[in-house]
C-alpha cells in the first residue's frame, strides 16, 4: 500500500479496463479485502489516496442450495515444475493449495488439460486425493508421457454431487523446452552507426522457436509474465516500461541472435533484457495453436560485450558521453592579475564526479617559427619554484650519451610579458667546450643545483634520463615559475622524441612533470630545429602536468580561478573536464576574456648625465596592461631642498603627446632657482628620449627643445 503512489498510473489504467471489477473471481463465503484507489479521472494519476473494503463472496442467487449441489470453490493455487529433461516428458511435484473452505467438498480430482479445458474431453482424473483439512496436498507424477495439445494440469473440487464447475490450472512448461542458459547481449551498431543491442539466446526441444524479447528498467522486471494461455509474452504489466522490443522466428536451430533497435538507453542506468521462448509445433505461436515457453528475466554480459554486467543479472551501457560545461564570466570575475571565471556542468551519464581545468590563453594567430607561442596559464602555472630542468625521457634520445642540444631558453612568467620574460638563455656547445660539470649518477644531482645560478646539464651514460636545469636562488623572491622553454638542436634528423619541463622545490623529493612535449619535423634547416615547449590547447595533452580546479560532485556551478594573467589582456578561455568514467570534452566554444588594468607603468631610468645648463637621460617605459599611450612626467630639482613635488593631476597632459609645464620658482638660501620647467610626455613601449633644458639663470625662456 506504501508504494501505491507509484503504482497509480498502472493501477488507474487496469480499472479503465474493467471499473466493475468483473474479471474478478469472487468465490462463494470467501472472506475478501478490497484495496480501493481514489486519483483523478484524467491524467496525470498517481496523486490519489488508498482505502480498504472488506466483503464476502456472495452465493448465486435462486436455484442453488448449500451442501445440495456441487462445490463452489476452487483450490487456492498451484505450483508445478517440470525436472524432466526429454522432450514432452514432464516429472516433478504439483503442490495444490487447498480451498477456502473444505466444508461443501470431499475430493479433488487432477486432470491433463488444453488450456482451461480436460484433454482429452472424456478422459478421467490422473489423480484423485481426499479433503482432510490439509492446507497443502502433494501430487507425484514421474516421467508422464504428455500426449499431443496438452499443456496444462487442471485441479476440480469434488462432493457428492459431482465436481464445480471452475478449475484452478497451471501451465506445463516442459523443461525440455525451455532456454538452457540466460540469453548473452552485446552492444553493436547498424550500417547507418545507430546503436543496437544483440541478444542470443538458446534452447533445447525442437529446431524451431519463437523468441519474444523486450527491454525494461531493472525495476520493472519482475512484472514480467506469460500470456493467460501460454503462447507468448504477456506485455500487458510492462507495456508502459518496455524501451524496446523484437519478435524472431528461428527454424532449423537451437541457438540465435535477434537485435533489438531504437533503444533510447541512459548510460550508468540498469536494465534487464525479458525473453520468452516457446518451441513451435508448425505453428506461429496463435490461437488455436499453443506454444509451451519459458521465461528469463536474467542476462549475461560478458567481457567485450560493450556493456557492464551484475550480479543480479541485469546490464549497464557504459558512459561514453563527456561532460558539458559552460562557462561565464560574471560581476567582479574580471581582476588585473586574475579571472574569477564560473562553471556549471552536466553530465547525460551522471557519472560524477567530474574533474574540470580551464586555462586562459592568448588568442591563436598564423605564426612563423620564430615568433613567440600563444601560451596559455592553467590551474597552478602561477605558481613559483626553485629548480627548473628540461628533460629527455629515457629512451627518447637521438643517441645515448649526448644531448645534441646547442642552445636552451627558458622563459618565466611576467606581467610585462604574455608570452614570457626569457630568464636565462645557456649556449650549450660553448658549455660543454669549456668543461662545464656533467652529473652520471642521481647521488650528484644535488651538486649541480649549488645556488650558483650556473646551467648544469646530466648525460645520458646509463640508460637514464638526461636533463639540463638550473637553480632560481635560495631566496623565496627568486623562486619563479618557467611558462616556455625552446631548445634548439645540432642536427635536424637528431632530435629527441619527446622533452618534458620538471620543478622542484626540494632536491631531496622528486620532480614534478609540468609541461610535455613531442618531436619537430624531421628534415628541416639546422636553423629551424627547435621544439618550443608551452601549454598549448590544440594539443591532445594540453592539460599534461596540470592541476585540475574544480571537481563536480554534481550537477552544479562552481568557481574557476586563473592567475598569473598580464592585465589588460585578452585571453580565450579553453576546459577540459573529464568524468568517472574517463570521458573527456573541451570546451565547445572558447570564451574571450579581457582582464582589467589596475596596474601602473614600470619606469627605468639609465644614461643620466649632466652640464651646467643640462641634464638628459633615458627613460625606459614599459606598461603590464599595454594601456598606451603612457605619460611619463620627469621633474628636476636641487637634491639638497626638501620641497614637496608637484601634485600629478597638476602635471597632467591629457590630450598632448608633449606639454611645457611651468613651475613657480622655488629659490634656496642663495637665491639659486631649485624646480625648472620640464616637459611632459606619453611616451609609446618604444623607447623615448627627453631633453630638458635651462639657459640662464632666474625667469623663464621657453628656447627649449622639442620632444
Amino acid at each position: 500500500i506504501g508504494s501505491h503512489r507509484r503504482r497509480g498510473y498502472r493501477t488507474v489504467k487496469k480499472f479503465n479496463e474493467d471499473p466493475y471489477i468483473s474479471t474478478c473471481d469472487f468465490e462463494s463465503g470467501v472472506e475478501y479485502t478490497v484495496l480501493m484507489y481514489v486519483d483523478r479521472a484524467e491524467e496525470p494519476f498517481g496523486g490519489g489516496a488508498m482505502r480498504t473494503l472488506d466483503l464476502v463472496g456472495p452465493y448465486p442467487g435462486w436455484g442453488y442450495t448449500f451442501g445440495a449441489d456441487v462445490p463452489l470453490l476452487k483450490v487456492r493455487s498451484l505450483a508445478f515444475e517440470d525436472t524432466n529433461p526429454r522432450i514432452q516428458k514432464v516429472t516433478g511435484t504439483l503442490t495444490i493449495a487447498s480451498a477456502a473452505s473444505e466444508a461443501d467438498l470431499t475430493e479433488y480430482h487432477v486432470y491433463w488439460g488444453r488450456s482451461s479445458s480436460v484433454w482429452p474431453a472424456d478422459s478421467s482424473p490422473f489423480a484423485v486425493i481426499p479433503a482432510t483439512g490439509q492446507f497443502e496436498y502433494f501430487v507425484s507424477i514421474d516421467n508422464v508421457q504428455l500426449i499431443q495439445d496438452v499443456n496444462t494440469i487442471l485441479v476440480y473440487c469434488v462432493n457428492a454431487y459431482g465436481k464445480a464447475k471452475k478449475n484452478r490450472r497451471i501451465g506445463i512448461l516442459d523443461s525440455s523446452l525451455t532456454q538452457l542458459s540466460d540469453p548473452s547481449v552485446m552492444l553493436s551498431y547498424d550500417f547507418e552507426g545507430e546503436m543496437q543491442v544483440e541478444v542470443t539466446v538458446e534452447f533445447s526441444g525442437r529446431d524451431a522457436a519463437q523468441v519474444e524479447l523486450a527491454m525494461v528498467p531493472a525495476a520493472y522486471r519482475d512484472l514480467a509474465q506469460s500470456t493467460s494461455d501460454y503462447n507468448n509474452l504477456d506485455f500487458g504489466p510492462i507495456s508502459k516500461y518496455v524501451i524496446c522490443d523484437a519478435t524472431a522466428q528461428f527454424d532449423g536451430k537451437k541457438i540465435g541472435t535477434k537485435a533489438l533497435t531504437d533503444c533510447e538507453m541512459t548510460p550508468n542506468e540498469e536494465y534487464a533484457i525479458i525473453s520468452w521462448v516457446a518451441i513451435r509445433y508448425a505453428c506461429t505461436c496463435q490461437p488455436p495453436c499453443y506454444c509451451m515457453g519459458g521465461l528469463k528475466t536474467h542476462v549475461k554480459a560478458g567481457t567485450g560485450s560493450g556493456f557492464s554486467g551484475t550480479d543480479n543479472g541485469t546490464f549497464v551501457l557504459p558512459d561514453s558521453i563527456p561532460p558539458a560545461l559552460t562557462v561565464t564570466c560574471g560581476l567582479g570575475c574580471k581582476m588585473d592579475h586574475g579571472l574569477a571565471l564560473t562553471g556549471q556542468i552536466t553530465d547525460i551519464g551522471q557519472s560524477f564526479p567530474i574533474l574540470s581545468m580551464c586555462a586562459a590563453c592568448l588568442p591563436q594567430a598564423e605564426r612563423s617559427w620564430n615568433d613567440p607561442p600563444p601560451i596559455c596559464l592553467r590551474a597552478g602555472d602561477s605558481q613559483v619554484h626553485r629548480y627548473w630542468r628540461l628533460r629527455i625521457p629515457r629512451g627518447m634520445g637521438c643517441d645515448s650519451g649526448s644531448l645534441r642540444m646547442s642552445e636552451l631558453e627558458f622563459y618565466a612568467l611576467s606581467e610585462l610579458e604574455t608570452t614570457g620574460e626569457l630568464v636565462l638563455r645557456a649556449d650549450v656547445s660553448k658549455l660543454m667546450q669549456s668543461g662545464m660539470r656533467t652529473i652520471g649518477t642521481e647521488l650528484d644531482e644535488e651538486r649541480a643545483f649549488d645556488g650558483s645560478n650556473i646551467t648544469a646539464f646530466k648525460l645520458d651514460p646509463f640508460g637514464a634520463d638526461a636533463w639540463m636545469g638550473f637553480d632560481a636562488g635560495p631566496a623565496p623572491d627568486q623562486k619563479i615559475s618557467i611558462v616556455r622553454v625552446r631548445a634548439h638542436w645540432q642536427d635536424a634528423n637528431c632530435v629527441p622524441k619527446e622533452v618534458v619541463l620538471d620543478w622542484s622545490d626540494d632536491l631531496e623529493e622528486v620532480w614534478i612533470p609540468k609541461l610535455k612535449a613531442g618531436m619537430p619535423q624531421e628534415g628541416l634547416p639546422a636553423w629551424q630545429t627547435f621544439t618550443d615547449l608551452w601549454a598549448n590547447w590544440s594539443e591532445p595533452d594540453w592539460t599534461y602536468g596540470a592541476t585540475y580546479q574544480v571537481s563536480f560532485q554534481g550537477e552544479g556551478k562552481e568557481t574557476l580561478n586563473i592567475l598569473g594573467v598580464t592585465p589588460g589582456t585578452r585571453y580565450e578561455i579553453h576546459c577540459k573536464s573529464t568524468d568517472v568514467a574517463g570521458n573527456s570534452a573541451d570546451l565547445e566554444t572558447p570564451r574571450m576574456v579581457t582582464s582589467i588594468d589596475t596596474v601602473g607603468p614600470e619606469v627605468r631610468i639609465e644614461g643620466l648625465e649632466a652640464a651646467d645648463f643640462t641634464v638628459s637621460l633615458d627613460v625606459f617605459l614599459r606598461d603590464p596592461g599595454m594601456s598606451y599611450p603612457a605619460m611619463s612626467t620627469c621633474i628636476v630639482r636641487d637634491s639638497a631642498v626638501y620641497q614637496p613635488l608637484p601634485e600629478i593631476d597638476d602635471l597632467s597632459s591629457k590630450g598632448q603627446l608633449c606639454r611645457y609645464k611651468l613651475l613657480q620658482p622655488q629659490g634656496d638660501s642663495l637665491g639659486r632657482i631649485t624646480m625648472y620647467p620640464v616637459f611632459s610626455s606619453r611616451l609609446t613601449h618604444q623607447e623615448t628620449e627627453i631633453l630638458m633644458t635651462q639657459s640662464q639663470w632666474g625667469g623663464d625662456r621657453e628656447d627649449f627643445r622639442s620632444c
